[in-house]
């Protein structure tokens, strides 16, 4: 599996530097509250167009967790094998989608989404 380190403006050292504080998903997408450990701060991450999602527990994530690298929490997957299965290449409103990660404290939350906004709250 290659991954890229995602760039946001998040500040998170370690896998577990992120408190997901809620999840909603509706006909409006897909939103992340999220607390920074060391500051407090806190981010909305919203997904508009989503394709699919799953919430695994840490401790159920070994699978994933083990790709990734151990500094950091959010991630890219550039040669994800989910891409294809929900019809990359087949399909063109899969042309521009990407498979993320994210790595929270008790949460790993894998979204293959097209764009994101994120905003400090």
């Amino acid at each position: 599996m290659t991954v890229r380190t995602w760039d946001l403006p998040i500040r998170a050292d370690w896998h577990r530097a992120t408190e997901l504080r809620s999840l909603t998903f509706g006909r409006e997408g897909l939103s992340l509250r999220l607390l920074e450990e060391d500051t407090g701060k806190e981010w909305r991450l919203h997904f508009p167009e989503v394709h699919a999602f799953k919430c695994t527990t840490e401790e159920s994530a070994a699978s994933v967790l083990g790709s990734l690298p151990v500094t950091g929490a959010f991630y890219e997957i550039l040669d994800s094998a989910w891409l294809p299965q929900l019809g990359l290449g087949k399909r063109e409103c899969m042309s521009q989608s990407k498979h993320y990660v994210i790595t929270c404290y008790d949460e790993v939350i894998e979204i293959v989404a097209t764009h994101y906004t994120i905003e400090a709250v």
